[in-house]
């Protein structure tokens, strides 16, 4: 199964998901405009969304060990950084293998989506307030 395959069933599901190929990828995008991108190599699937900057906490050390202990109550998605274009990305994902069904890849997406919005939830009180970035 390659990605445009996938893109096929995604595009068949009850979700209104705007999907795109980019590369040799996929661009998901929720109605929120929530994005992530689903990437397959020949052992694994990954769905990658970036959250936001590192620069954007008020003290990142702290958010990084509050998130260790909750992000296990996340199902499928781990929290992990990235480094993008020299700036450090707290990002979530999901990774399955590569011979996963398309059902799972979709499970895997739906719920990525879902713990994002729980993520930034639990985040708005680590961010800088208006004042600290002045």
């Amino acid at each position: 199964m390659n990605v445009i395959e996938i893109k096929e069933f995604l595009e068949k599901s009850e979700h209104n998901w705007r999907i795109d190929v980019v590369d040799d990828a996929l661009v998901i995008a929720t109605e929120d405009d929530i994005k992530a991108v689903l990437t397959k190599s020949n052992s694994q699937i990954l769905i990658e969304s970036l959250l936001f900057p590192v620069s954007a906490l008020s003290n990142p050390a702290e958010f990084d060990s509050a998130i260790l202990h909750v992000h296990k109550t996340l199902p499928l998605t781990t929290v992990g950084k990235s480094l993008v274009n020299d700036e450090e990305y707290y990002c979530a994902f999901g990774a399955l293998s590569s011979e996963s069904k398309v059902e799972n890849i979709e499970l895997e997406v739906s719920m990525l989506f879902v713990n994002i919005i729980e993520l930034l939830q639990f985040t708005t009180r680590f961010f800088k307030s208006n004042s600290e970035e002045k």
